[in-house]
């Protein structure tokens, strides 16, 4: 999710315009660079499903995607940018991911850990499944086929949103789910559609 919107805002420092067009790619494409991303995820038995690119100028960015061991997750990578992605009924969804350089609607629970490797994302997305469960909430299960159409379509609801409302991150998103005192407030308002 959002992974060529998170890497045009990192590489612009302010997002200011963005691709329109996205197409799937083939199932084993990896971007420049982040093959190293992809094997540790794969080594943390995330399995390679698909992917899919977009370019900006004349820059081609590559997102892979890969599922979890249990489907209930979906790696997104690209070179710098990481996601980590959990979806739940009513269009939620936990974004988990190594920046935090782009705002994101309110259905979308933030979870940033910046700078953090593979490992460290899966790990802090697994504690906010945790979190997220104690509250009564669990992940549908994910159908890997689909994943490429499913990212694509966040990629484009996100960008729309964006046109319309401030791109920074809200200030309750600055902060890693685990971290946060008001995580109780924070799920509300995710409950609630608010930002």
């Amino acid at each position: 999710l959002l992974a060529i919107v998170g890497w045009t805002a990192w590489a612009q420092r302010r997002p200011g315009r963005f691709p329109e067009e996205f197409e799937v790619t083939e199932p084993d494409a990896v971007m420049r660079n982040a093959e190293e991303f992809v094997a540790a995820f794969q080594s943390l038995g995330f399995e390679q499903v698909g992917g899919y690119q977009a370019k900006l100028g004349r820059v081609p960015v590559v997102a892979s995607l890969l599922i979890s061991p249990g489907g209930t997750s979906y790696a997104c990578v690209t070179d710098p940018v990481l996601n980590v992605t959990s979806l739940f009924p009513h269009g939620r969804r936990l974004l988990t991911r190594n920046h935090n350089v782009v705002g994101l609607p309110a259905e979308t629970l933030i979870n940033p850990i910046p700078g953090a490797a593979p490992a460290e994302l899966v790990a802090g997305h697994l504690q906010a499944l945790d979190t997220l469960a104690e509250h009564g909430h669990l992940p549908v299960a994910l159908v890997r086929d689909d994943l490429p159409q499913i990212a694509i379509e966040s990629e484009l609801q996100a960008i729309e949103w964006m046109k319309g409302k401030s791109r920074a991150p809200r200030s309750s998103d600055k902060k890693a789910l685990r971290e946060r005192v008001d995580r109780v407030e924070r799920i509300a308002a995710w409950e609630a559609g608010q930002s």
